[in-house]
């Protein structure tokens, strides 16, 4: 803004005065907060995890389960769309591997509209990424190392040439966990009142290493046309160790039970997921058409090998072996159609189609110490299959309302 004027019609020298203004951290719309990272110091070198605690309304525990006011079942979504890395199994190392560097916002949804599927009773997280068009090229890199073993190396790239963007993220990250618990009971017999006690002390500790790679592309055809696709791969590795002691007197004080149990194995699961895009603008920007496809693949495998030492009453050690299996995909189809309305109404109309095909196979058997001979265990072998077909219609309809 410039100022000008004088006495007696004679010109001053004009003023410049400058007006700035912050973004607001925290903004509320109708159906969502939107929560800005330009602030959070995590952003620059933690985790998504580390981002999310920051949060109000959201909690991350020790394990890196999530909650939304209190409630675990919460839906997370990644630019809107749903992720096999962010399923409940597998969200906690998703998010612990992923680079808050990356991430541009997140929006917070305690009643999500018609678009968002109802997998989530407490509300929708949405983590939006960062999308640069600035043209020519761009990159940046994050060390972080500590304790134990544990590191997290990531790598952004970019390159922006007219209408052809292209984006790369590599991630590497090794976490190690350890957990102590204990557990003490006292029994109390309603007859003679005389109590026995039980104890349990369990040593759990995993180390995992997590490899990320996304490539994502964006094509405009023209002025009011864009194709985009991304295509991540995460590869999941881990050790877990387990320690249990259990001991159990009876009401006379005396030792009726005292065994260990030491559990080692290795589990590998493999994430991946191609997605593309088709997004035309009318004259009006706020009128859009998008059409996206995904397909999501989870492969899980799991070994377990158990060695329980009897040591009161003696006993012979026993063996036992487990396998896991898991096989899930997901493919989806998803078109919408929003266009602005009279009196600053907003309409939206879309149209949702997944297929999910699943295959949950369990195995486990017990050595015979004596004989050598292997016994299949029925109560923890079993094989589920999954396949299901889901269509969604939803329409939807917003106009602010004068107080």
């Amino acid at each position: 803004m410039t100022l000008a004027g004088g006495a007696g019609g004679a010109c001053a020298a004009p003023e410049q005065v400058v007006v700035t203004a912050a973004k607001p951290l925290a903004v509320s719309t109708i159906d969502r907060k939107i929560y800005s990272l330009s602030a959070d110091l995590q952003a620059t070198t933690g985790s998504a995890d580390d981002v999310l605690r920051n949060i109000p309304g959201v909690e991350v525990d020790a394990a890196g389960a999530v909650s939304l006011r209190g409630d675990a079942n919460v839906q997370i979504l990644v630019d809107g769309k749903p992720s096999p890395l962010m399923s409940p199994a597998n969200r906690a190392a998703s998010l612990q591997a992923m680079g808050a560097d990356r991430i541009a916002r997140i929006e917070v949804l305690t009643s999500p509209p018609a678009q968002f599927k109802p997998d989530g009773a407490s509300g929708v997280i949405n983590i939006i990424t960062k999308h640069s068009r600035k043209r020519g090229r761009s990159g940046s890199g994050q060390v972080n190392i500590g304790s134990e073993g544990r590191f997290n190396l990531g790598a952004n790239g970019a390159y922006n040439a007219g209408p052809l963007a292209l984006t790369l993220s590599l991630t590497a990250r090794q976490d190690s966990r350890k957990r102590l618990a204990s557990d003490r009971r006292m029994r109390i017999d309603p007859l003679i009142g005389v109590a026995g006690a039980s104890a349990q002390d369990v040593v759990n500790e995993t180390k995992r290493l997590s490899l990320i790679e996304t490539i994502g592309i964006d094509y405009d055809l023209g002025p009011h046309d864009r194709l985009s696709g991304s295509a991540t791969y995460n590869d999941r590795t881990g050790k877990p160790i387990q320690i249990e002691h259990d001991t159990a007197r009876d009401l006379t004080g005396d030792g009726i039970n005292d065994d260990l149990r030491v559990s080692d194995g290795h589990e590998r699961e493999i994430n991946t997921q191609v997605s593309a895009k088709y997004r035309h603008a009318f004259n009006d920007p706020e009128r859009l058409f998008t059409l996206d496809l995904q397909r999501g693949q989870t492969v899980e495998r799991q070994r377990l090998d158990f060695t329980t030492t009897y040591r009161a009453p003696a006993g012979a050690p026993r063996f036992d072996h487990q396998r896991l299996r898991a096989d899930e995909i997901v493919r989806e189809i998803t078109a919408e159609y929003a266009t602005p309305m009279p009196a600053r109404a907003k309409g939206r109309l879309g149209y949702d189609l997944e297929r999910d095909d699943a295959v949950y196979d369990s195995h486990s058997n017990r050595l015979d110490s004596m004989t050598g001979d292997l016994t299949v265990d029925p109560t923890l072998t079993n094989r589920f299959r999954l396949a299901q077909t889901i269509h969604a219609l939803y329409a939807t309809y917003e106009r602010p309302v004068k107080k």
